[in-house]
This record gives C-alpha cells, sequence and structure tokens, in this order.
C-alpha cells in the first residue's frame, strides 16, 4: 500500500511538472485602434489552455494543446480614446495586449498646488463621436464627470496635505496623463492641538520636517514654557510645559513651532475657592466702619450682602 501511495505522488508531481513547462516566446504586443491579429508561440511540454480575460480580445484559434503549438487570437477595433490593456493567459503565463485609442488633446498637461489643495479644469478634445473616460490614479485626488464625448471639460479636486516631502499624482483622461505636483508643509505636527485640565502638566509633540528644514519654538503664552530645545532641524519629539490654571475660565495659548502653530487649551479650575480676613469684628456702641478682604478663584464671580438691617455695605 505504501509503495503504491508513492509511486501515485510521484505520479501527480510528474504531470504538474509537466503542466508547469510551458513558456511563450513573448510576453506583450501593443496595437493601434484598428486593431488586429497576432499568434503566440508556446513552447514546452505538457497541456495547456489559453483564455482571454477582455471581450475585445478573441481567441481565434490555439485555444488548448499539448507540447509546442501557437495561439492565434484578434484585437477588436477601439471605439474610444482610452488605451486599453488585456490579458491571455497561456498555460499559467500572462500574455499582455494594449490598444490604444483614437488620439485625444488635452489642455493643460500638469498643475501645482501647494499645502491646501484646490480644484482645477481641464479641457478634452476628440473626434465627433470618440468617448473618453477620466480617472484620477491618487486617492488625493478626484475628478468629475468620469466620462465624456468629443469635447469637454473635466474637473478636479486636490485634497489638503499635511506632508512635509512633495507628492506627486496624475489623472488619465482619453489614454492622456495630466500630472498633479503638490508641495508639502515646511513643518508638521502631531497632534496639532490637545485640551489638558486645570492641572500643570509636560506635553510632548512630534515635529516632521526635512533634515535641511530650521525650525524655532516661540510660546505666545507666559503659561506655556519649552521644557528642552528652542531651535533644530528635521523630526524631533519636543516637550513643553503648562502652568496650573489658577482662574476659573478656560484658557487657549499657542506655540509657533517654524511655519506651524501648536494650540493648547487648559481647563479652567473647577471649584472656586473663597475667603475672607477677619472674619468677625466688633464695634461701639456709637457704630463703626472697616474692611473686610475678599481671596477668591480669579474670574470666579462673588456677591457681598448684609444679613442685619443695621449693617450696611458700601
Amino acid at each position: 500500500m505504501k509503495k503504491k501511495l508513492i509511486a501515485m505522488l510521484v505520479a501527480m508531481g510528474a504531470a504538474m511538472y509537466t503542466m508547469a513547462a510551458v513558456t511563450i516566446t513573448t510576453s506583450a504586443k501593443t496595437f493601434q485602434k484598428a486593431g488586429g491579429a497576432a499568434s503566440v508561440v508556446v513552447q514546452g511540454d505538457g497541456s495547456w489552455t489559453a483564455t482571454s480575460d477582455s471581450s475585445w480580445i478573441v481567441i481565434n484559434s490555439g485555444s488548448s494543446g499539448t507540447g509546442a503549438g501557437s495561439v492565434v487570437y484578434i484585437v477588436n477595433a477601439n471605439a474610444t480614446a482610452d488605451t486599453r490593456i488585456g490579458h491571455i493567459n497561456i498555460g499559467g503565463n500572462t500574455y499582455t495586449v494594449t490598444q490604444y485609442g483614437y488620439d485625444a488633446t488635452i489642455s493643460p498637461t500638469s498643475a501645482t498646488f501647494d499645502r491646501y489643495g484646490g480644484n482645477g479644469s481641464i479641457s478634452v478634445t476628440v473626434d465627433a463621436g470618440v468617448s473618453w473616460s477620466a480617472v484620477a490614479n491618487n486617492n488625493w485626488i478626484t475628478v468629475s464627470p468620469a466620462s465624456g464625448m468629443s469635447v469637454g471639460t473635466v474637473n478636479y479636486t486636490v485634497a489638503e496635505y499635511s506632508g512635509v516631502v512633495s507628492r506627486i499624482g496624475s489623472l488619465t483622461i482619453g489614454g492622456k496623463t495630466f500630472t498633479v505636483n503638490q508641495t508639502g508643509v515646511d513643518v508638521s505636527l502631531s497632534p496639532e492641538s490637545i485640551t489638558k485640565d486645570e492641572n500643570a502638566d509636560v506635553i510632548a509633540v512630534t515635529i516632521n520636517a526635512l533634515s535641511t528644514t530650521q525650525w524655532t519654538v516661540t510660546p505666545n503664552a507666559s503659561w506655556i514654557s519649552v521644557i528642552d530645545k528652542a531651535t533644530g532641524y528635521g523630526d524631533y519629539v519636543l516637550t513643553l510645559a503648562i502652568n496650573a490654571n489658577p482662574s476659573f475660565a478656560r484658557r487657549t495659548g499657542t506655540v509657533s513651532i517654524g511655519t506651524a502653530t501648536f494650540t493648547i487649551v487648559q481647563e479652567g479650575t473647577k471649584t472656586a475657592s473663597l475667603s475672607i480676613t477677619p472674619e468677625t469684628a466688633t464695634a461701639a456702641a456709637s457704630g463703626a466702619y472697616g474692611n473686610v478682604a475678599v481671596y477668591a478663584t480669579p474670574d470666579a464671580a462673588w456677591t457681598a450682602e448684609s444679613t442685619a438691617s443695621w449693617l450696611t455695605i458700601s
């Protein structure tokens, strides 16, 4: 039984090896919009099949075979302005077919945006009755409409960018490439803002910048201070300190870090404090006047009123 099992495994391995030992002499071909026919030479041993993944690529002969052979296929005419790509799988080998469409013209062919991004439009011109499509090749670019015919306009939007290295994206419109360049920021912060309670605390801010970019840290509020260096280059983790908030009110302060701004919101003291000095006084029969010092949390409201008709507050 064991010998039979080994023999079966050997036979299966040999069969798999035979099927895998098929090659094609070329892996790609390009056609113009009119299309045409071509063949692919298959070499090696074992059985194979040929299948197309696109309706415009039709296998005319040689859809299967054993050992050496050839696959003849037909590429239908491309009635659009779009370049299209299809494949033929031949015994595990991929054969790529590229076909150009009608010649389109786009204007302009590129644009540059700053970190805030923005909108733009592109004029498309192609022969009458010929359709075209517009596709954004990056997720930070959106395009509308996605298709059109003959002469038209494509509108696009570039998203805001917080990176420090410039990025390049593109649109494909009627087989033509429109290039989008977007510059980054000088300094990027993470996080860009933070909210803390009323207590004194330490805050870490990650600075992202090119190694050649110098930045300077400047607190814009007296209750914020820099613990480590106030000037540096490139990436760094900055440490800031904030004082306790003696006020009953929330306060907001900022720190300038290069061209970026870090915002700190600190909550006010939750429970107001109040005390008076002195707490008692004695007056003669003829009357008297005096002062009472009030100590209270800043910005916390308080009132004073008399609880006897013979006491007057002025």
